[in-house]
């Protein structure tokens, strides 16, 4: 998997204004992490594996499936991470189990497979 590197100005500005952990919505976020994923990783979708994703894990993560790992160089710093909704801003049980269930909705709407009982409920 390759990423294209080039992380816009106006992404950039984007992830700075809305990482703010009382206001941070996971719906948002996952949305403009889908976003960012089309526009630079080629075929990420291809690397989901719903049965194993788990937001909390740097490996099992949006970008562990797609690019090996969280954190590795060239992807989204911390705070973009947290606006792209690869990671939650707060990291509370709340916030992730709300990013991971945005984040199958996504999957799902986008054709994959996603069981009832891989959604996390409070």
């Amino acid at each position: 998997m390759t990423l294209d590197e080039s992380f816009t100005a106006t992404e950039y500005a984007l992830a700075q204004s809305i990482v703010d952990a009382d206001t941070w919505d996971a719906e948002t976020a996952a949305l403009h992490g889908e976003a960012w994923l089309d526009e630079h990783v080629h075929r990420w979708l291809d690397f989901i594996v719903p049965e194993t994703f788990d937001i909390a894990s740097c490996h099992e993560c949006v970008l562990g499936q797609t690019l090996g790992s969280y954190g590795m160089s060239g992807t989204p710093s911390q705070d973009q991470c947290e606006a792209l909704g690869f990671d939650a801003p707060a990291e509370t049980p709340n916030q992730y189990r709300a990013l991971q269930n945005a984040w199958l909705d996504v999957f799902k709407r986008r054709g994959l497979r996603i069981r009832p009982d891989m959604y996390r409920s409070a």
